[in-house]
């Protein structure tokens, strides 16, 4: 869900209500002028994960598209890789 007109919280407060109608885990990403980034995972209207608690220096400097899927599968604890079919 993408939208230039979300205000910053209104994309966690809606991966949030969506969590509860869904059986899977949702996943948000604020992001805001190269200056803010903000990833959640709620599952059942409870945020699993934020960002924000997180240590990402070492996340950051990662340049690999794959290394970056494998150290944000190990931070989530859920593999972020999905299967195209």
């Amino acid at each position: 869900m993408l939208h230039d007109y979300f205000v910053w919280d209104t994309v966690k407060k809606i991966g949030k209500a969506l969590s509860l109608l869904i059986e899977e885990p949702v996943m948000t990403a604020g992001y805001i002028k190269e200056e803010i980034f903000e990833l959640s995972i709620f599952e059942n209207l409870r945020e699993a994960w934020d960002s924000r608690t997180e240590d990402l220096d070492d996340f950051i400097r990662i340049t690999s598209p794959e290394q970056a899927v494998d150290k944000l599968s190990e931070l989530v604890r859920m593999s972020m890789w999905s299967d195209p079919e």
